[in-house]
Order: C-alpha cells, then structure tokens, then sequence
C-alpha cells in the first residue's frame, strides 16, 4: 500500500505533466498560425529552454531567436502575442484602485519587465482613487555587479 506522501507526489507529478501538455498545447496552436508545419517541435523547444509560457513572454527577441532561428516570423507572434497580453493586463488595471500587494499588479510587472537585461525605473501614475493612469519607464542603466559577501567593501572608520 502506497503511503500518503508518494500518493500526493504522484497527484502533483500528474498534475505538472497536464500543466505541461496544456503550456504546449496551447504555444502550439500560436505557433501553428504562422508555421503549421513545425508548431509541435518549435513548442517544445521553446519550453525545454524557457520551461513556461510565462518565461518565454519575458524573452527578448535575441533570445527567443537563438531558439527559433533569426528574424523567425514565430518570433513576431509571440512578441505580438505578449503585446496584447500585457495591454488586457494593464486595461485591467486602469479600472480598479490599485494596491502594492495587489497579484494582478505583480503579474503585469513580472510580464512587462521580465525579459529587460537594463535596470529600469518605472513609474505607475495614480489618481486620487489610486486607479492607474499613466504608466512610463523613464530611466534604464546596466545593473551593477553583485558585490562579493566574502570581500570587506567598506572602509575601516578612523578611530576603530
């Protein structure tokens, strides 16, 4: 008799792999629009590198062309697919007062910012209802390297 936890291990290993056949499936049939010849093959080469419908919304072109070939009109689908994506989502900001913790709020950053390799300063504008009324990158460098935890990176004070 199986005990409970290899029960339960089971139920979310099936689970996963019905969430892996719906991601394929579904990036598939996005695919299959504009190369119906190679919709299954490209889905699962994009998910074996990025492993969610999700990371692959956040890829640069350069990087989901270094997966489907360069200037690959699959490329432009995705792209445009995320484009209209992220504007239901931020349509759906505009109506609702928004709140930091808010899911939707953090949904529509991760989406938006996740494929960008500069540091970007973002500013959502609100009205008085904190409802969502304008919303502007306006700054972008190249992050920093991490500092090393291991190295002393301050000076010793005068004195101690």
């Amino acid at each position: 008799m199986a005990s409970s936890s290899s029960a339960h291990r089971g139920n979310l290993d099936a689970s996963a792999a019905a969430e892996a056949g719906r991601q394929r499936s579904i990036l598939a049939k996005l695919i299959t629009l504009v190369d119906p010849a190679n919709g299954e093959r490209l889905a699962q080469a994009l998910l074996d590198e990025f492993r969610s419908i999700a990371v692959i919304w956040s890829q640069s072109p350069e990087a989901l062309d270094r997966v489907l070939g360069a200037s690959s009109p699959v490329t432009v689908v995705i792209l445009g697919a995320r484009e209209a994506a992220l504007e239901s989502m931020a349509a759906d900001l505009r109506g609702v007062a928004i709140v930091p913790i808010s899911a939707e709020l953090r949904r529509y950053l991760i989406a938006s910012m996740g494929s960008l390799a500069d540091e970007t300063l973002r500013i959502l504008f609100l009205d008085k209802a904190c409802r969502l009324i304008a919303d502007e990158q306006t700054a972008a460098r190249e992050p920093e390297p991490a500092l090393d935890p291991s190295e002393n990176h301050f000076p010793a004070r005068p004195g101690a």
